[in-house]
């Protein structure tokens, strides 16, 4: 069931409740009028006028038993004027006993009174005539209008008894009505407070889906939404997750982008700046350079004491020993500055590497550092330019004994092919890089030693790069090996496969 069928379903069924609740009430509520515009209007005033219509009809009785002893004339005028009385009561009150409509037993009472009024208007003729023939003795009409007015009572009785259960039964549907009103209204409360109950479940993943844009937005692009709540939600939060994600990836590549074009930009200014500097101190070093040996040629014809010579001597070697040291500085320079295209052929790390430690023996041996090789158990060629190749490994092994000049150690050279490409670390146990350092050290001209050029490994990194290589200070395997607490250095190189 969708989200919206789980919110609006039970909001239906409060809808429906509070309708039926309504209607029901409603039509209750009509009826208890109904009844009560009834026995306000006729019903409850039938009782009163029938008894009134009784008294009406006990006083012409009265007239009857002094018949006799009352003249013609007299008979005759007020029988006439008690019956006028007499009709216009009982027509008044049979007019509002037939215009009831309701309740049903009221058709029974009605067809009783109609036969009252034709009882009634034989009387009234018989009575009439008896007035005029003075002969005449009413005594058998007199005991029918005694019955009459029996009939009044027992029509009377019974309308007061259809009035008092009249009564009952609208107070037992007054009663039903508010039963029933509160009855729904306590069963709508109920559910309504379940509906909030169940609403507020529902809908409680949204503060962890708002907390996660809250995340997002300040930039925290590694935050993840936990997919919970209804199919919609978990939904929703996989797409922000995978909307963080694409957009932590573009940051990320955008970083390296930028980075790569800074390094590009700096190496590029380095470049330059190398050349122009090994151009203009090229020749005045020649020149001074060839000064000192004419000077010390002069001071051996000028015949000074042994002493004063040597002394003279000592201070021109000097200055040679820092002309060529300065020589050796702009040599790297202008090597830096004019790295050539590489010349790309299939190559066998294995036996590189191996003729790169059987080079760099004497060397590393003078540091008292163990060189070693883990070749690839199966070789596989890459595409590289051995000469340049060459020289960056050169590079990072003088690095790995300078750092292992004072108490010695061992270089590892491992090669593992696998994914398309070939990996080749170098690792020893020295000092580390401290962390700081760390994502330093491909820049040009920075360095930690203090007669360093800083353009080692910014130029094995271009040597590398320049056939569709990478390099890497690879913190992950020294942690591996060395822990977390320092020490040892690991450079991974990464070449194509051919």
């Amino acid at each position: 069931m969708s989200l919206s069928a789980k919110i609006l379903a039970p909001m239906l069924l409060l809808i429906t409740l509070f309708a039926v609740n309504t209607l029901y009430s409603a039509q209750r509520l009509n009826q208890v009028l109904g009844r009560v515009s009834v026995m306000q209007s006729s019903l409850s005033a039938l009782p009163d006028s029938f008894r009134e219509l009784r008294r009406e009809a006990e006083m012409i009785e009265g007239l009857l038993k002094r018949w006799e002893r009352l003249e013609s004339e007299q008979r005759e005028r007020v029988i006439s004027v008690r019956f006028a009385g007499l009709n216009a009561r009982l027509s008044e009150s049979l007019i509002r006993l037939e215009a009831l409509k309701y309740p049903p037993q009221i058709e029974k009472l009605q067809r009783y009174g109609r036969s009252l009024l034709a009882t009634y208007v034989q009387l009234e003729a018989e009575f009439a005539q008896y007035a005029k023939n003075a002969q005449n003795k009413p005594s058998v009409s007199t005991k029918r209008w005694q019955a009459w007015i029996v009939s009044i009572d027992e029509l009377n009785q019974r309308l007061t008894h259809l009035n008092e259960a009249e009564a009952q039964h609208q107070e037992q549907i007054e009663a039903e009505a508010l039963y029933s009103a509160l009855l729904f209204t306590s069963l709508s409360s109920v559910l309504g407070l379940v509906f909030i109950l169940y609403l507020s479940r529902l809908i409680k993943p949204l503060q962890g889906l708002t907390e996660g844009v809250t995340a997002f937005r300040e930039g925290d692009y590694g935050y993840r939404i936990q997919a919970t709540g209804s199919e919609e939600f978990a939904q929703l939060a996989t797409a922000l997750n995978q909307m963080a994600s694409a957009i932590e990836m573009r940051d990320s590549q955008l970083l390296s982008e930028q980075q790569r074009r800074l390094q590009e930009a700096s190496l590029a200014a380095a470049g330059h700046l190398s050349a122009q500097i090994t151009h203009e101190l090229r020749n005045p070093l020649a020149s001074i350079g060839l000064n000192a040996e004419l000077l010390d040629e002069e001071i051996v014809d000028l015949g000074l004491e042994e002493l004063k010579q040597k002394e003279l001597s000592s201070l021109l070697s000097d200055i040679s020993r820092e002309i060529e040291r300065l020589k050796g500085i702009t040599e790297e320079y202008l090597r830096y500055a004019r790295i050539p295209p590489p010349e790309l052929d299939d190559l066998d790390l294995n036996v590189l590497c191996q003729d790169i430690i059987d080079f760099s023996r004497a060397e590393t041996e003078r540091f008292n550092v163990v060189l070693t090789l883990d070749p690839d158990p199966v070789p596989r060629l890459v595409k590289a330019d051995a000469n340049q190749l060459r020289s960056a490994m050169i590079n990072l092994i003088r690095n790995a004994c300078e750092a292992l000049e004072t108490s010695g150690g061992f270089i590892k050279i491992s090669i593992r092919t696998g994914g398309g490409c070939a990996k080749v670390t170098i690792e020893d146990n020295g000092i580390g890089i401290p962390k700081k350092h760390q994502q330093k050290v491909f820049e040009p001209f920075f360095s930690t030693k203090p007669q360093g050029t800083g353009l080692g490994l910014s130029m094995v990194q271009q040597l590398v790069k320049a056939q569709s290589g990478s390099i890497e200070l690879d913190e992950a395997w020294r942690k591996e090996r060395y822990g977390e607490a320092g020490g040892g250095c690991v450079f991974s190189i990464y070449l194509p496969l051919s």
